[in-house]
């Protein structure tokens, strides 16, 4: 067993670039005061310099970093926090459990999330997939193939108007508006 855990690791501990990042005592990046003060953070996750198990590694860490400074700003009070964007492309990739806590509990924290992926069907666990599409607030769906068609259409569907729905035609997409939604309860009813 300790041979299979440590294989797993080994990339991950030999990477220069990792080993930089990691062998610090204190990190020089504060995600709490990025998201307070409207900074602006790229991180590149590209699968070709670090390897896709680093890269997934290393992205599942820096989440879990973000979602704690995020559900931090809890102390303050609501009306000054800031509000935080958060683009993540390639979502599948960081698609685990966690996204699920941050996905219901990110709009009270003052963080935005914009997720982006090819295909629907990149994301294999369900419970990450009903979050995503029971948390939305605006779901744009652009050349989809079959799956993701039905998928992306049932979505958008259960709870909005005939009316919620734009469609332009040279875009090939569909868009649905949380301004558009009837509330929880009217959904439920």
């Amino acid at each position: 067993m300790g041979d299979y855990v440590g294989g797993k690791f080994t990339d991950f501990i030999l990477d220069p670039r990792l080993r930089l990042i990691f062998g610090q005592k204190h990190s020089t990046i504060n995600f709490r005061q990025i998201m307070d003060e409207g900074k602006i953070l790229l991180i590149n996750l590209a699968k070709g310099p670090l390897t896709e198990a680093n890269a997934h590694f290393l992205g599942m860490i820096l989440m879990t970093k973000i979602q704690a400074a995020a559900m931090s700003r809890v102390e303050i009070p609501s009306a000054k926090r800031r509000r935080f964007l958060l683009y993540v492309d390639e979502f599948q990739s960081l698609a685990t459990e966690g996204f699920i806590v941050l996905l219901s509990e990110a709009r009270k924290f003052g963080v935005a999330l914009v997720l982006a992926n090819q295909f629907i069907s990149q994301i294999q666990d369900k419970r990450i997939m009903q979050s995503i599409f029971g948390n939305v607030g605006t779901l744009v769906a652009m050349r989809r193939g079959p799956r993701g068609r039905d998928a992306a259409r049932a979505a958008i569907r259960a709870g909005v108007r005939s009316n919620g729905f734009v469609q332009p035609a040279e875009l090939g997409s569909d868009r649905q508006d949380e301004v558009q939604r009837p509330s929880r309860a009217a959904r439920s009813a």
